[in-house]
């Protein structure tokens, strides 16, 4: 049985979260320590993709050793079972990669540190055996630290969208443009304000996601004389759960940060706030066109209009290059 997300809006949000367990649906023992506890300051989104991660380490050892004993072979300390599932894995893995073109890289280093941190706990508790399973884990690092599922690939280039690209996605993304796709005008002044919020302050897709209606804030600067304007980026301080399937969070605790927001920035988000937002039960600054918390997927700011859309304005299509990130 795969990864599922705890939640339920009478846990305390410390309880809720990714949890990995076994055929029969119980927590499996050092993927929930691993998780809750050595990774317990990592956001949840992240610690949701280390498990799946981990998850298919131990469907691995499964399948080699006939039987759910992932578990027990890291209790006992058992570094010779442990190098021989390891492997296993790391020979899945590259087939996989090999066969479907899937870099799983990212697996592969998940699983590793997963079974250095718990080895490496275990170990910590033991005195006697602690200089052993330090020289184990050298060993492990060693043999398996610089490996991975598929070749190195050659450094990707520094990129940067040149001054023309920026230029037409405004054209585009501006509510009032010809060329803008969405049929709604709140839609199409959420999305500018995304777009917006993402080329210039630099907000990641979950960070966007997860701002309050209350996210522009002032006070007044008596170095300037004047009002300063920002955005806080962190944790909704009015949601204790998230309903979302997928939900949004920052991506480690220190993304929390003020960023200073231009006249312009504070103009719009003020517009779409006032006219746009509407009174949605949730305390979210943006909304689907139903009134319900946006999602990771499909981003709606990338998403094109309906076939019924084109349909209804056959003039307006989607713009060539808009649909991708």
């Amino acid at each position: 049985m795969p990864r599922f997300r705890l939640r339920h809006a009478e846990l305390p949000a410390p309880l809720t979260g990714w949890v990995a367990v076994n055929d029969l649906g119980l927590p499996r023992l050092w993927a929930t320590i691993w998780a809750d506890i050595l990774m317990g300051r990592v956001a949840e989104a992240t610690r949701g993709a280390h498990l799946a991660a981990v998850e298919k380490l131990y469907e691995s050892v499964t399948e080699q050793v006939n039987g759910d004993r992932l578990d027990a072979i890291l209790a006992a300390l058992d570094f010779d079972e442990l190098e021989a599932v390891l492997g296993g894995f790391l020979a899945r893995l590259r087939n996989e990669s090999a066969i479907k073109g899937i870099d799983r890289a990212q697996t592969w280093d998940s699983a590793l540190k997963f079974v250095h941190d718990i080895v490496n706990h275990i170990g910590r508790a033991d005195g006697a055996a602690f200089a052993d399973v330090q020289v184990r884990l050298l060993r492990l690092n060693a043999l398996y630290g610089q490996l991975a599922p598929s070749a190195d690939r050659p450094p990707a280039p520094v990129r940067a969208l040149p001054a023309v690209v920026v230029e037409d996605l405004y054209q585009i993304f501006h509510p009032e443009s010809e060329r803008n796709p969405f049929r709604s005008a709140a839609a199409r002044w959420r999305n500018y304000l995304i777009f917006l919020l993402m080329l210039h302050m630099g907000l990641r897709r979950g960070e966007v996601l997860i701002l309050p209606a209350d996210a522009v804030k002032e006070d007044f600067d008596p170095a300037s004389g004047g009002i300063r304007y920002w955005i806080n980026v962190a944790r909704n301080p009015y949601a204790d759960t998230d309903p979302r399937s997928q939900a949004p969070s920052l991506k480690t605790l220190p993304s929390c940060r003020q960023l200073p927001l231009s006249q312009e920035l504070v103009h719009l988000a003020d517009l779409y706030v006032q006219n746009y937002r509407g009174r949605p039960s949730h305390s979210f600054l943006f909304n689907s066109r139903r009134a319900r918390r946006l999602r990771r997927r499909p981003w709606p700011i990338f998403s094109p209009p309906s076939p019924v859309a084109w349909r209804r304005a056959p003039a307006r299509r989607w713009p060539t290059g808009a649909r991708t990130a």
